[in-house]
C-alpha cells in the first residue's frame, strides 16, 4: 500500500481525498497515467466530517464508506457556503477528536499511519474496511492479497487498545505489538491476535469495536 484514499463522484468529476501532504505528489503520478481526454487537478474545495448517518440526498454529502454509520462527509466549495462554521480556531482540537473517534472505530488513516511500500492491507484492516476487490485485477500484490484472504488467516492486525497505568515491555511477546498512532488516551497498534491474552498481562486494555469483532469471526 503506498497510502489511502476515498473517491467521490462529486458533479461531473470524480475527487479524490488523500493526506493534505501527499496531494502534490498524487497530482504529479496521476498525471503520468491519465487518460488523452482526462485532466487532473488540486482543488480548494472544503472537507467537512459529520459523526452522524447521512440523512441529507444532497450531492455534497457521501457517507464514509469504510464502516456503517461511521459518520458523513461534506464537500463544500468554501468555508463560508451554507454558513457552515467549521471552527478554524480549534483545528488541532477538531483533528485530535476526529483522531480519536476513528481509534475507537479501528480505522487507520494518512501517512501518519500507513508507511508507503510497507503496509500490508490485511495487517491494517483495509479488506475490512471495503478497500480491497477481491474481484477485481490485476495490481501491485494482487496475487499475494488473493492468496492471504482465501488460503490463509492473517495473524497481525491493527487494534485500538488502551495502556493502563504503564506498559511492561518486558512482558510482551516478541514482535507481537507495534504502536502505529497514538491519540493520547487511546492508542492503535499492530498486533499479532494469537498473542492477545500475553498482551493483555503487559497492561493492555482492548477496545475492539463490535463491527471489528464480527469480521475476524
Amino acid at each position: 500500500v503506498q497510502t489511502d484514499c476515498l473517491i467521490y463522484k462529486y458533479n461531473d468529476t470524480l475527487l479524490l481525498e488523500c493526506d493534505a501532504s501527499l496531494a502534490k505528489r498524487l497530482t504529479v503520478f496521476l498525471k503520468k497515467f491519465r487518460e488523452k481526454n482526462c485532466n487532473v487537478e488540486e482543488t480548494d474545495l472544503v472537507l467537512e466530517f459529520k459523526q452522524e448517518e447521512k440523512q441529507s440526498k444532497k450531492f455534497n454529502h457521501f457517507e464514509d464508506p469504510r464502516i456503517t454509520d461511521f459518520g458523513t462527509r461534506v464537500i463544500h466549495e468554501s468555508l463560508s457556503q451554507n454558513h457552515i462554521d467549521l471552527d478554524t480556531k480549534n483545528t488541532t482540537d477538531n483533528l485530535s477528536t476526529y483522531q480519536t473517534y476513528r481509534y475507537l472505530n479501528n480505522i487507520p488513516e494518512g501517512l501518519n499511519e500507513f508507511t508507503p511500500g510497507k503496509t500490508l492491507p490485511t495487517n491494517f484492516n483495509i479488506d475490512f474496511l471495503n478497500g480491497v476487490s477481491y474481484s477485481k485485477g490485476c495490481y501491485l500484490g494482487h496475487e499475494l492479497i488473493q492468496s492471504t484472504h482465501f488460503k490463509y488467516q492473517t495473524r497481525k492486525r491493527l487494534v485500538p487498545v488502551k495502556i493502563i497505568n504503564k506498559l511492561d515491555k518486558k512482558l510482551l511477546p516478541r514482535n507481537s505489538f507495534k504502536i502505529i498512532g497514538d491519540a493520547g488516551s487511546i492508542q492503535l497498534v499492530e498486533v499479532n491476535l494469537e498473542k492477545v491474552e500475553e498482551i493483555k498481562r503487559a497492561g493492555v486494555e482492548f477496545l475492539m469495536p463490535e463491527w471489528f469483532r464480527e469480521k475476524l469471526v
